[in-house]
């Protein structure tokens, strides 16, 4: 038997081998030494809950920083608002201080004008109503220049509603459309009282009403005189304010009239405080 015979009988034996050899390699496993135990997943697990652990306690510190940065917070904004409360305060009564310290220099350094009211004539009834003459004595009492003084008068005979007349007459005086104007008279401090002619009328409306008021048809005259004036200390009207009643001294009887029968004229009137009524701001 020649060598290559020898080799050719020996082939399929090497091929064997070799086929085995391969199917040994595709089907390898991992052998563990007994007692050693591998468990991916329990690591894992520790691995997150420790992860979790550490993630809960910072996030516990967190919020403790959390709290207290809210609780200096909050104790600052109630220490800045009471910072606030207490300066308003403060500020609020500096302010009605200054306001009263104001107020009092206004009073004491304004002028005042005082008026009287003195008959200049009859009074006379008419088929249209009545008239008479006044003249309103004005003079400044005050202690400083009194500016556009002026008399506005109102003769009525509603005894009820002479104090309305009254402000109906002063609110004309004080009216938007006068507020601003500069005519009247001035006035100086200590300066001698000045009489102002004061003509007034009465309808014969106004005469009807008083007429209705009195059980006998006579009738009851008021003069009313409203003194509008500025000061040169403030950009405001002051006004005085007075209601007299006309009536009429009878000496024979021992007397003072005051209703009249709307007929005719009537001398010798003199004026005489209402006891209600008057003032002066």
């Amino acid at each position: 038997m020649s060598p290559s015979t020898k080799r050719n009988k020996n082939r399929p034996l090497t091929d064997q081998h070799n086929g085995e050899s391969g199917k040994e390699s595709a089907n390898r496993h991992v052998y563990v030494e007994p007692g050693v135990q591998i468990d991916l997943v329990k690591d894992l697990k520790e691995k997150y809950e420790t992860n979790l652990t550490e993630t809960n306690t910072q996030a516990q510190k967190q919020l403790s920083w959390a709290k207290v940065s809210a609780a200096l917070l909050a104790v600052y904004v109630m220490a800045t608002l009471g910072i606030y409360w207490a300066n308003k305060k403060a500020a609020d009564a500096a302010k009605v201080s200054a306001d009263v310290a104001h107020d009092t220099l206004l009073v004491a350094n304004r002028p005042w004008v005082s008026a009287e009211v003195f008959v200049d004539g009859p009074l006379q009834f008419t088929q249209n109503g009545a008239t008479i003459a006044l003249k309103v004595r004005l003079q400044n009492i005050g202690h400083s220049v009194a500016k556009s003084v002026d008399a506005w008068p109102r003769l009525t005979f509603d005894r009820i509603k002479a104090l309305d007349s009254l402000q109906e007459v002063c609110n004309i005086a004080n009216a938007p459309v006068n507020a601003k104007s500069d005519f009247g008279f001035l006035l100086f401090p200590d300066q001698p009282a000045i009489a102002v002619p004061t003509p007034v009328s009465a309808t014969l409306q106004d005469i009807q009403i008083g007429q209705k008021e009195s059980s006998n048809g006579d009738v009851h005259p008021f003069v009313l005189i409203c003194v509008d004036y500025q000061s040169t200390l403030e950009e405001r009207h002051h006004q005085t304010g007075l209601i007299r009643m006309l009536v009429q001294p009878r000496p024979e009887i021992n007397a003072t009239i005051g209703a009249f029968t709307a007929v005719g004229e009537y001398s010798g009137l003199q004026t005489m405080p209402a006891r209600r009524g008057d003032f002066a701001n």
